[in-house]
């Protein structure tokens, strides 16, 4: 009896396995003239951790590029490299002019493709002044619900 418990357990976590997809998380943002500044690097974090969160919990596995670290046009050779299937690439969008007051993103940009950069999953935005600030806490908190977001939708493409 305990072997056929050990063999279904060994028989169900190698079905998880197999159905896992690894995928690339790069996140960057429209103003390179703030990317060296902490603010953006704490953005890019919050919504990476409500990301990945998601990508965890569904059992796939996700590994980030630092923000504005990697050209979109070399994406698709980094996750050959990393034996990554998938790509999501992240968008921040802060507005255009941005006053003494910290900068907060607008909305989020954000697609899903292949290792290949060529076949498109999925595409869509996300406006952040529509997410319900009921639920967070503070500001950081709305980037990390807008990362969660972002990150359920992701998943539902895969």
């Amino acid at each position: 009896m305990k072997l056929k418990f050990i063999f279904t357990a060994i028989l169900i976590m190698t079905a998880s396995l197999v159905s896992a997809e690894t995928v690339i998380l790069c996140i960057d943002d429209n103003n390179p003239a703030i990317e060296r500044e902490d603010w953006p690097v704490t953005v890019a974090r919050c919504f990476e951790d409500g990301i990945m969160d998601v990508f965890f919990e569904q059992g796939h596995i996700i590994t980030n590029v630092l923000l504005n670290q990697l050209d979109e046009s070399k994406t698709a050779d980094f996750a050959k490299e990393c034996g990554a299937g998938l790509v999501l690439h992240v968008r921040v969008i802060y507005p255009d002019v941005i006053g003494d007051n910290l900068p907060v993103p607008e909305r989020a940009e954000y697609s899903l493709s292949d290792d290949k950069g060529k076949n498109i999953i999925q595409t869509e935005e996300l406006r952040l002044d529509e997410l319900n600030s009921d639920i967070a806490q503070d500001i950081l908190d709305v980037f990390t619900l807008a990362g969660k977001i972002i990150g359920e939708h992701a998943v539902s493409g895969i």
